[in-house]
């Protein structure tokens, strides 16, 4: 932690990370390629001119003219300390420079391969590869081999790479292609292509070989492994939830880790978990162009839109992230807002509660996410706050959990809460319903059996009355009868 006059507080973290810039003497922040002399020096190019560092300063390449070169660098191959610059120079010839005890040959090109039979392949824009002997254009005898079909078209040759085997992989703008054993007999070479791998049959940026056997490639939907021992193809274009696309760049470092450069930043995969570095956790940029290996050092080079970062691995590993530690900053239900946060119990109208928490990570503020636990159901956040809205009256039981990049989860923090209920939510409420319920269903028996008897009764009535009158009228048919008798 830092503190200046009248410039604030700084906290200097990620350790493992060094960070330089056209502030810094770079001559373009935009560095498309990294290689490294045997004295230790860095040759850089940038989207403006080659640039060395050494010592932690930075100058620029001169020509045998001695002025400054300028222009695109593709990409620089070093082979045997000799350093093969491709550039947009526009130009159909070699431009031999030696600058600073460097021997550098520069030509226009967008790739470069030296093979171990002598061969030099240079990779043009128009679907093929140029083939010399010796290396000056002028001089000597050359041939196109053209990749894809045997006509020239727009398809660029971003990448030519000789395996262990004497393959050669050429990475183009439309796929790659596998070429075993080439001579300078065109008539030898034979082609394989991948259509059915939608990560080889498409832009391919990046191609390198680990300690085991494998090349891997770097392209546009992802990267992919080639087994030489029995050429099998394995391909990520998504691991453990890291999207893989717009690979640019790859490498291996010595305990057989891949190094996966993004246009999202920076990945590390040994095979079971994966780490990411962007902007949120020290690099100066999402947008890794490049990337270089230092085996003697054990240092990872990586060049960005903005500017060159040099990572010390032995660092990066023993660096163990803190485990961060959620707090409660303060809670507001309703209008009222708490900082005391035990035996919160809340109003019925107080029913929205928002709660306002952090976990401080200073290396990678921007990358914690939460998630939480509210009475068993879990969600996931990348606020540090949680609007509650409309709960319903009881107890909730809240649990919070916290992580930044490449750490652990965080402790759990919890936090309980109770909602009153409304008085019509209460069971005297419900006790006072059931109990007019019951007295009006007593009521309605009540009435309903009164009501019955009533009607009964009058039945009953109505039948004497019949049975009366009937007695009558069979008086009233008898009396004749027996007047008549009588007399008789």
């Amino acid at each position: 932690w830092v503190s200046t006059f009248g410039k604030g507080v700084y906290c200097i973290n990620n350790l493992y990370l060094k960070s330089y810039n056209e502030n810094d003497g770079l001559s373009s922040n935009n560095v498309y390629s990294i290689v490294k002399d045997r004295s230790g020096r860095l040759l850089i190019g940038t989207f403006n001119g080659l640039n060395i560092l050494e010592n932690g300063r930075f100058d620029q390449i001169k020509n045998n003219s001695d002025k400054i070169l300028t222009g695109y660098i593709y990409s620089i191959k070093n082979n045997n300390n000799e350093f093969f610059i491709c550039s947009a120079s526009g130009r159909n010839e070699m431009i031999n420079i030696s600058s600073k005890g460097m021997k550098l040959h520069m030509f226009d090109g967008l790739s470069f391969c030296k093979l171990r039979n002598g061969l030099f392949l240079f990779g043009t824009r128009a679907n093929s590869i140029k083939v010399q002997r010796e290396l000056n254009f002028k001089k000597n005898r050359s041939y196109v081999f053209n990749i894809f079909g045997d006509s020239s078209n727009v398809n660029r040759i971003n990448e030519i790479f000789e395996d262990t085997e004497k393959n050669v992989w050429i990475g183009t703008g439309l796929g790659l292609c596998k070429v075993a054993h080439i001579s300078y007999d065109r008539t030898e070479w034979k082609k394989s292509f991948f259509p059915a791998n939608q990560v080889l049959n498409s832009r391919i940026n990046s191609i390198t070989q680990d300690n085991e056997n494998n090349v891997w490639f770097a392209g546009e939907k992802g990267i992919a492994r080639y087994n030489l021992k029995n050429d099998s193809v394995t391909s990520y274009t998504n691991i453990m939830g890291h999207d893989l696309s717009s690979s640019t760049s790859l490498v291996s470092d010595n305990k057989n880790r891949l190094w996966i450069g993004n246009m999202k930043g920076l990945y590390l995969f040994d095979g079971n978990s994966i780490k990411h570095l962007n902007r949120q956790t020290g690099l100066p940029s999402n947008e890794v162009y490049s990337l270089f290996y230092d085996k003697e050092k054990n240092n990872l080079y990586v060049g960005t839109s903005n500017g060159i970062t040099i990572l010390d691995v032995n660092l990066f590993d023993n660096y163990v992230p803190p485990q961060l530690n959620v707090k409660i900053l303060s809670i507001k239900a309703g209008d009222s807002v708490y900082t005391s946060y035990n035996n919160l119990v809340f109003e019925p109208e107080q029913n929205n509660v928002y709660i306002d928490f952090k976990a401080l990570s200073f290396s990678s503020p921007g990358s914690v996410i939460y998630k939480y636990n509210l009475n068993g159901e879990w969600g996931e956040t990348d606020h540090d706050f949680l609007d509650l809205i409309s709960l319903k009256n009881g107890t909730y039981k809240l649990e919070i959990i916290a992580k930044s990049q490449n750490a652990d989860w965080s402790k759990p923090y919890f936090l309980s809460f109770r909602v009153l209920p409304r008085f019509v939510e209460t069971i005297w409420f419900n006790l006072l319903i059931i109990s007019i319920f019951v007295f009006v269903a007593i009521s309605v028996v009540a009435w309903r059996l009164k009501l019955n008897n009533k009607k009964i009764g009058e039945e009953l009535i109505l039948t004497e009355r019949i049975n009366d009158l009937k007695h009558q009228a069979l008086s009233a048919m008898m009396n004749p009868h027996f007047i008549f008798n009588s007399l008789n």
